[in-house]
């Protein structure tokens, strides 16, 4: 019998975008998780930022420290404004967008069978 290799899970790259204001660091440690649930909780994850020191992007960083997952920041000012050239030009699985306070949070991916978008309207007033 020939020998047959462990099918290789494809990395997941996760860009948390956000604002220096957002309060809840349960919202983005849950919506980070649930990404990572979606795709098979692959070993090879990285969560992407644009390097904000503060808010949304600085929770997602530590919470991606305390799950050992890998850390990026990437520089913005070369790619344009549509949410799809970000995704595209840092190859992105998914992207979880946490605005000011008071706003709708997002998650947006795909997977291989589906498009997932979901408002996180919980998350709102959290």
């Amino acid at each position: 019998m020939g020998r047959h290799s462990a099918p290789t899970q494809p990395a997941l790259r996760i860009l948390v975008t956000g604002s220096e204001d957002w309060p809840n660091s349960g919202a983005v440690a849950e919506a980070m998780l649930r990404v990572w649930l979606d795709h098979g909780q692959p070993l090879d994850t990285t969560i992407i930022t644009t390097g904000n020191p503060t808010g949304a992007e600085q929770m997602a960083v530590t919470i991606a420290g305390q799950r050992g997952w890998k850390i990026e920041a990437i520089d913005l000012e070369h790619v344009s404004e549509a949410r799809t050239d970000v995704q595209l030009d840092f190859d992105v699985t998914g992207h979880l967008s946490f605005p000011a306070p008071g706003d709708l949070p997002t998650i947006l991916y795909e997977t291989k069978d589906y498009g997932y978008l979901e408002h996180l309207r919980e998350w709102r007033n959290r």
